[in-house]
């Protein structure tokens, strides 16, 4: 009959070094971060139906910056459902692009935004080069990084470098022009990988099959993204309606990694902790 060993924790201490390390995971993990949200709530003052989104500060934010328009557009209007919609001067009707300043991406950063996409040719949501534009606006070829655009047909594509580069096309099934998707991207600036999806508030898809999603983009490591923003494009033959297409709940998130000496500190406690509990099972 063999002998046998004795533990070499006992149960307590076992316990604790579980949960010890359970807590250490969880702060060792990256978190999400919050850099731009707003809801467009309005407010019954600098936000009420009908004024203008430029120049108002997102209602949370981790910088200090102000929505700003895309030269040759207008800027988004406050629905009185508390959503961003088009702008219309007489019979026209101009694109409206807005955007925020975030600080350079060295994470996983999301932009997203839930959308209607009812009367409008495409709404779009994307990261961009700077907060103020160059005559060629959203287009530009230096100008709209990384963005993705879906039409009432469900028909998306994604673009690099304003519209010079077609990464990937297609179109969501099912899709329907009056219902309420979020419409978003994912960018990796570690890898120069990015992810585009749609939420139809239950279910998200990604719009690239493959790879889980993610798809080289082929920008360069030291790309420069300092905004995001978002697109209302009409159509042009005078069949958009103001109002019936609209943008709501703009997000931008990025993961916080610890910083290493952080990371460094916990590891170190954990380790102090075991080298403790062992003595403790051997008395």
């Amino acid at each position: 009959m063999n002998p046998t060993l004795p533990s070499l924790f006992t149960g307590a201490a076992r316990a604790v070094i579980c949960l010890a390390f359970a807590v250490a995971a969880q702060a060792l993990a990256a978190q999400t971060v919050v850099l731009v949200q707003d809801t467009f709530t309005l407010n019954g003052t600098t936000r009420i139906e009908g004024s203008s989104l430029a120049g108002t500060s997102p209602e949370q934010q981790t910088g200090s910056g102000v929505w700003k328009t895309g030269t040759g557009s207008a800027s988004g209007r406050f629905s009185a459902e508390g959503t961003i919609i088009g702008y219309q001067s007489g019979s026209t009707i101009y694109p409206v692009e807005m955007r925020i300043a975030i600080a350079r991406p060295t994470a996983v950063t999301t932009v997203s935004a839930s959308i209607v996409n009812a009367t409008s040719d495409w709404l779009a949501v994307g990261f961009l080069s700077s907060d103020t534009s160059s005559s060629q606006a959203w287009f530009g070829s230096s100008d709209s990084i990384l963005w993705v655009m879906i039409r009432p047909s469900g028909g998306w594509t994604l673009f690099k470098n304003g519209t010079t580069t077609t990464l990937a096309s297609g179109t969501v099934s099912g899709f329907s022009a009056t219902a309420s998707y979020t419409l978003g991207i994912s960018y990796d600036p570690a890898t120069q990988m990015a992810r585009a999806f749609l939420s139809d508030g239950t279910t998200e898809t990604s719009l690239f099959s493959a790879n889980d999603g993610w798809f080289a983009t082929g920008l360069d490591a030291d790309t420069s993204i300092t905004a995001t923003g978002f697109r209302i494009h009409p159509r042009n033959d005078g069949a958009s309606v103001v109002g019936a297409s609209s943008v709501d709940n703009f997000l931008v998130t990025t993961a916080a990694i610890p910083e290493p000496r952080s990371a460094a500190l916990i590891l170190g406690g954990l380790t102090l902790l075991g080298l403790a509990a062992g003595r403790l099972a051997r008395r």
